[in-house]
C-alpha cells in the first residue's frame, strides 16, 4: 500500500479534535439512544431498580405497552412509497433529449431507493427514529457484481447510529451543510491485523477502560481500537465560464472540448460571454486510526456521503448565555414516566395479589401449639391447615380462642392507576385507535378512521424528517450519475406503473447520462397509500357510489382500477391484474354481441325491409335537408341581390350629389375668377388715370412755377452799387 503523505499525517490532530469535539457535542443524544431502545425493546427495569423492587419484596414485572404503539407506526410506514420526482432547473431550456434525461433520472433514483427497501433500509430507519431519535444513512457506490467493471450506485442504513458524528455547527436537518462528518468501526487487535497487516500498531495503547470516547480500550477478552472513516469538505477556487449557447462549464471543462473539438472542421465552438469565480467542493476521504492517517482519497461525491436522519429533536439551551444543544427525543420520550407510572401499578398489585392468604388469626400466648408440625402449619398460612390450639394456659386458665383477622381489601388506587396506564400513554403520544377499538360498538367506522388518522399525525414529525433526508439522498444520487453511469449499457428503472424496465444509456440508441452539475432538482413528497387512508378512500368511494349512479356505473366500469387501487387484502395485487383483464374481456364481448345483434338484423327480412324503408326515409329527409339548404342558399343570394341593387342606387345617388357639388364648385369657381379679373382692370384703369392726372399736375406745377420766375424782378448789379 501506498504511504500517505506528510501533509495528510500533518492533519491527524486537527482531525482527532473535530471528532472529539463532535462526540462531546452529541453523547447525550447517544445514550439516550441506547437508552430508549432498551427501554422499549428490552425491558423498562434497570438493575438498581430490580434491586430496590427486591428490597421492597415485590415482584419485578413490566407491563409494556410503548412497544405496541411503535410496532403499529413502524407497520403503517412499511406500506408507504414516497412519490419521487426529478425535474430541471429553471433557467434550463427545455429540450427532448432533457426531457428523455429526466425520465430516466427519475426511474434510476426510484430504482436505487427502491433496491435499499428490499433490505428493509426505510423499515429500519424509521424504527431507530421511533425507538433511539434518530439515524443514519449512506450513500455509497459499489461494482454491480465480482465480475464486473460498472459500478452502481446504493444506499444503506448505518450498522449502528452512534458510531457517527457530525459538524456540530451544522443547521439543516440532514446536516449535509456541515463541513465533515465520520464513522468509526470497533474492531479487535487481531481483526485488525489480519485485515491491515502493512499498519504498525505497535503504539497504540490498549490500556485505556470502555465507556467514554477513545482511540483504544481494553475489555476483559479483546483489544479494541477504532478505525475511522472521515469525510471533509474541500472547497476549491475555479473559474467558471458561460457560453454562448447556455452551457455553464469550468475554464478548465471548455479548454478540453476546445481541443477535443479542433480536429473537427464542421463543429462549432460556442464562445465565451461571461465568466466569474466560484467554489467547487470535493469531499476528501481520511482513513486514520488512533496514531495514524493510514489513507488519503479524493473521492467524486460533491456533497458529504453520510445523511443524519432527525426524529423530532429540539434546540435547547442551558440558562441565557449557554451554549445551545441539539436534543434528539424518540417517539416514546414523553411517556416514559406513564409506562414506569403503570409498571409500579401493576407491580404494587400484583404483591398485594402474593400476599393474599386464605386465612389470618390471632392467637392468644397461652393457646398456641407446642408441636413443630402445628407452628409451622400457623406459621405458613397461605396454605389450608387445620388450627390446633391449647384451650388453657400453663397454669390451667381458660384462653380465649383465635381470632381470624378480616383482611383489608386492595387499595382501588392501585388497580385504577393500572387501568389508566394505557390510557394515559395513548393520550401523551397522540395515539387513540385502541382505545376507540374497544368501543366501536359507539362509534361508527368512519369516526374510527378519521381518529386512527390522527394518530398518524402525531408522528408525522418523523415521517417528515425522513423524507427530507430521503429527498438529500436523492439529490446525492443525481449528482453522481453523470461521475459512474459513464459507459455504453443498460441500467435498471422504474417506471410510472412501478414495473423494472432495462434502459440503454450512453449509446447511439440510448439516452446520454452526461449532464451539468446541478442540472436537475429532486422533490421526495409522502406517498398516499397508508393503509388507513386506502381505507377511508374506499369508503369514500363506496359513499359516492350509492350517492350518485353514474358514479356508480363509472366505479363499475373505468373506475374499476381506481376503486380497486385502494382495496388492501389477500391478493390485492392479482385482483388489480385480473379485473383488468376482466374489463379487456367485457369490452370484447361487448363487441361481439354488438357483432352478432347486427349479424342477426341484416339475416332477418322484416328488419331488412324496415332498413330500407328507414333509408328510404333518410334519403327523403337528405334530399329534404339539400333542397332546405338550396332554397335557404338562393333566399341568401337574393337577399345579398337586393342589398347590393340597394347599394349601387345608394352609390348613384350619392355620385349624383357630388357631381352636383362639383359643378356648383366650378361655377363659383368661375364666378369668382371674373371678379377677380374686373376688380383687376378696375384696379389697372384706376392706377393709369391716376397716372395721367398726376403727370397733369406736374406740368401745371411747372407751367406755374416758371410764370412765377418770370414775374420775378431782377436785382441790381453789384458793381453799380459800388459805384
Amino acid at each position: 500500500m501506498a504511504k500517505v503523505d506528510k501533509k495528510y499525517q500533518d492533519r491527524l490532530e486537527d482531525i482527532k479534535k473535530n471528532i472529539k469535539e463532535s462526540y462531546d457535542y452529541f453523547k447525550p443524544n447517544y445514550d439516550r439512544y441506547w437508552e430508549f431502545k432498551n427501554f422499549v425493546f428490552r425491558t423498562a427495569l434497570t438493575d438498581n431498580m430490580r434491586a430496590l423492587l427486591k428490597a421492597l419484596g415485590k415482584p419485578d414485572l413490566e407491563f409494556n405497552i410503548t412497544e405496541a404503539k411503535l410496532s403499529r407506526l413502524r407497520g403503517e410506514f412499511a406500506k408507504q412509497e414516497p412519490s419521487i420526482e426529478v425535474s430541471a432547473q429553471d433557467d434550463m431550456p427545455e429540450t427532448p433529449q432533457l426531457v428523455q434525461q429526466i425520465q430516466v433520472v427519475q426511474g434510476y433514483v426510484k430504482h436505487v431507493l427502491y433496491d435499499s427497501n428490499k433490505l428493509g433500509c426505510e423499515y429500519d430507519v424509521y424504527t431507530d427514529q421511533l425507538g433511539g431519535g434518530f439515524s443514519v444513512l449512506k450513500v455509497t457506490t459499489d461494482y454491480v457484481h465480482s465480475r464486473s467493471f460498472n459500478q452502481d450506485i446504493k444506499v444503506m442504513k448505518v450498522f449502528d447510529p452512534t458510531l457517527c458524528g457530525f459538524d456540530k455547527k451544522a443547521q439543516l436537518s440532514h446536516k449535509g451543510d456541515g463541513d465533515f462528518c465520520f464513522e468509526y468501526f470497533p474492531k479487535t487487535k487481531e481483526a485488525f491485523k489480519k485485515e491491515r497487516p502493512d499498519v504498525d500498531i505497535n503504539n497504540v495503547s490498549f490500556a485505556r477502560k470502555a465507556g467514554e470516547f477513545s482511540w483504544s480500550y481494553r475489555t476483559d477478552k479483546n483489544d479494541i481500537l477504532l478505525e475511522c472513516y472521515y469525510y471533509e469538505k474541500r472547497k476549491d477556487k475555479v473559474e467558471i465560464v458561460e457560453l454562448a449557447d447556455g452551457q455553464v462549464m469550468t475554464k478548465k471543462e471548455y479548454k478540453q472540448e476546445v481541443q477535443s473539438k479542433q480536429s473537427m472542421l464542421f463543429e462549432q465552438i460556442p464562445d465565451i460571454i461571461d465568466s466569474r469565480m466560484s467554489d467547487m467542493t470535493t469531499i476528501c476521504r481520511y482513513h486514520l486510526i488512533e496514531d495514524q492517517v493510514i489513507g488519503y482519497i479524493e473521492t467524486d461525491f460533491k456533497y458529504l456521503p453520510l445523511v443524519f436522519v432527525d426524529g423530532n429533536s429540539v434546540l435547547l439551551r442551558d440558562g441565557t448565555d449557554g451554549p445551545v444543544q441539539q436534543m434528539t427525543r424518540p417517539y416514546i420520550y414523553q411517556a416514559k414516566g406513564a409506562q414506569m407510572l403503570t409498571n409500579f401499578a401493576g407491580q404494587s398489585l400484583a404483591s398485594e395479589l402474593e400476599d393474599s392468604i386464605q386465612s389470618k388469626w390471632i392467637f392468644p400466648e397461652g393457646g398456641l401449639p407446642t408441636q413443630p408440625e402445628y407452628l409451622a402449619a400457623i406459621k405458613n398460612n397461605q396454605l389450608p391447615s387445620v388450627v390446633i390450639y391449647k384451650d388453657k394456659d400453663v397454669n390451667g386458665n381458660p384462653v380465649n380462642p383465635p381470632a381470624p383477622v378480616v383482611r383489608a381489601p386492595i387499595p382501588p388506587e392501585i388497580p385504577n392507576t393500572f387501568m389508566a396506564g394505557e390510557q394515559k400513554v395513548e393520550t401523551i403520544l397522540g395515539n387513540f385507535d385502541q382505545a376507540l377499538g374497544g368501543n366501536n360498538k359507539d362509534l361508527s367506522g368512519k369516526a374510527i378512521i378519521e381518529s386512527i388518522t390522527l394518530s398518524n399525525s402525531a408522528a408525522m414529525p418523523y415521517i417528515v424528517r425522513f423524507l427530507q433526508s430521503w429527498d438529500w439522498c436523492a439529490q446525492i444520487i443525481v449528482d453522481l450519475i453523470p461521475k459512474y453511469l459513464v459507459k455504453k449499457r443498460s441500467i435498471p428503472t422504474l417506471n410510472k406503473d412501478g414495473k423494472r424496465e432495462s434502459t440503454p444509456i450512453n449509446m447511439p440508441n440510448g439516452v446520454s447520462m452526461q449532464y451539468a452539475e446541478n442540472s436537475f432538482r429532486v422533490k421526495v413528497e409522502p406517498g398516499v397509500n397508508f393503509a388507513i387512508q386506502k381505507s377511508r378512500s374506499l369508503a369514500e368511494i363506496i359513499d359516492l357510489a350509492h350517492s350518485m349512479p353514474v358514479l356508480g356505473e363509472f366505479f363499475s366500469t373505468d373506475g374499476l382500477p381506481i376503486l380497486l387501487q385502494n382495496v388492501e387484502c389477500a391478493g390485492a395485487d392479482e385482483m388489480r391484474m385480473m379485473a383488468k383483464q376482466f374489463q379487456q374481456k367485457k369490452q370484447q364481448q361487448m363487441a361481439q354481441q354488438q357483432a352478432m345483434a347486427m349479424q342477426q338484423m341484416q339475416n332477418n327480412p322484416q328488419v331488412q325491409r324496415n332498413q330500407i324503408e328507414a333509408k328510404k326515409v333518410e334519403h327523403q329527409i337528405q334530399q329534404d335537408t339539400v333542397k332546405n339548404q338550396l332554397d335557404a342558399g338562393q333566399q341568401s343570394i337574393d337577399e345579398i341581390k337586393a342589398e347590393n341593387d340597394r347599394l349601387k342606387l345608394l352609390l348613384e345617388a350619392q355620385e349624383s350629389q357630388r357631381e352636383a357639388v362639383v359643378r356648383l364648385e366650378q361655377q363659383q369657381t368661375e364666378k369668382m375668377a371674373k371678379n377677380v379679373d374686373m376688380a383687376i382692370a378696375v384696379v389697372h384703369e384706376a392706377s393709369r388715370h391716376h397716372g395721367e392726372m398726376r403727370k397733369h399736375d406736374r406740368e401745371d406745377v411747372r407751367l406755374h412755377h416758371d410764370i412765377i420766375q418770370a414775374n420775378k424782378p431782377k436785382p441790381k448789379e453789384e458793381n453799380n452799387v459800388r459805384n
